[in-house]
């Protein structure tokens, strides 16, 4: 009996030691970062529609299944002081179309891979509806427009003008409007 102790304690020992050196071993190759030090991740690509012409034809196969989408919400998220009502419509990989009912505008984000690449919105204003378009590409915006009519159908067919928007207007920028359908998909920061 007491052989037994002796040979589980010095098996016991061993294990600790063993253990010690791994612990060594990893140490010794671990490189703690910096605070000026990048930490790298390999990540496919962005990759997505480059062209007005393109995303107009995503736009319209994500319309054209739209029945067929699972549909989430509406969620109601706060901007502000403005209650925003949020539905998400989805495939089975991921979000393609966040709809947003504010109560004076309404705003459709057609999205690939999460990501919006087209934005369209439509907004009540003083003398009638304002319609806002605009074209994400994989790296920057690639077209805005805007167009006015009497009712919300009529700014389909209203002439288009170039949109002119202010210099932090979110809606400019691909990497602002991904970051404000991130919050709308995963909530707050």
């Amino acid at each position: 009996m007491k052989n037994q102790r002796i040979v589980l304690l010095s098996l016991l020992v061993l294990l600790g030691m063993m253990a010690c050196k791994n612990e060594a071993k990893i140490d010794a190759e671990t490189k703690e970062l910096g605070p000026n030090d990048l930490l790298t991740v390999d990540a496919p690509p962005i990759t997505g529609p480059e062209s007005i012409a393109e995303i107009e034809k995503l736009v319209k196969s994500i319309d054209g299944q739209k029945d067929t989408l699972r549909v989430t919400g509406p969620v109601f998220v706060f901007e502000g002081k403005e209650k925003v009502d949020v539905t998400v419509y989805s495939n089975q990989e991921a979000p393609q179309l966040v709809y947003c009912k504010a109560p004076k505008v309404e705003s459709w984000y057609y999205l690939k891979d999460r990501r919006p690449v087209y934005l369209k919105e439509i907004a009540l204003t003083e003398d009638g509806f304002t319609q806002n378009r605009f074209y994400y590409g994989t790296k920057k915006l690639i077209g805005a427009e805007t167009r006015k009519g009497a009712s919300p159908d009529a700014t389909n067919t209203g002439e288009a003008g170039k949109y002119r928007g202010e210099k932090d207007d979110f809606r400019l920028s691909g990497e602002a409007a991904t970051g404000k359908v991130l919050v709308y998909l995963y909530g707050k920061k």
